[in-house]
């Protein structure tokens, strides 16, 4: 167990107002087990230090602290400010809580967008062409204009040139 806990909330200066809005409330964490804090929530206090003025790291290090110790947060919701005081919790057991909760759960992982290169999309678009004019001979064939035979032959004609373009490409 890490000795380092936090409340649970996901922060975002906004540069326009220039004060901290709770942007998410992290699922299984102290803050939305109490029910107390909601997006959209302002932060104006931690541990009665006003935050105005100070960087979202030094905001969240003053939200960080030993795991089940108590902070205490000052927040505004529409016009009215509030206090709340929260413990401490470890992220790493609320992230296995809600993995739990999923049957054979697989830990998601962040996957960058493929680069798509030129090449990329020339398959595509040749790709897309053989399907295309694939499913224009099978309508011909459901239409009566077709035998059989030669649908099997088109098909196959479609395969071999698909696979003359996949080589081309790999080499």
């Amino acid at each position: 167990m890490s000795s380092q806990g936090n409340v649970g909330i996901i922060l975002r200066f906004r540069d326009d107002t220039k004060i901290y809005v709770v942007v998410r409330v992290t699922e299984n964490g102290p803050a939305a087990k109490s029910g107390e804090v909601v997006e959209n929530d302002v932060l104006l206090a931690v541990a009665g230090k006003p935050v105005n003025g100070l960087s979202l790291a030094d905001v969240n290090a003053l939200l960080d602290g030993p795991v089940d110790s108590f902070v205490r947060l000052k927040l505004q919701r529409e016009d009215a400010a509030f206090d709340c005081r929260l413990k401490r919790g470890d992220p790493n057991e609320w992230k296995l809580k809600k993995d739990a909760k999923k049957p054979n759960a697989v830990k998601e992982t962040f996957k960058a967008p493929e680069k798509i290169t030129d090449r990329m999309r020339a398959e595509r678009l040749a790709n897309g062409d053989q399907y295309r004019a694939v499913n224009k001979r099978v309508r011909e064939h459901d239409a009566g204009k077709l035998s059989p035979r030669s649908l099997e032959a088109e098909r196959a004609r479609v395969r071999q040139e698909h696979d003359a373009a996949q080589r081309k490409a790999d080499a």
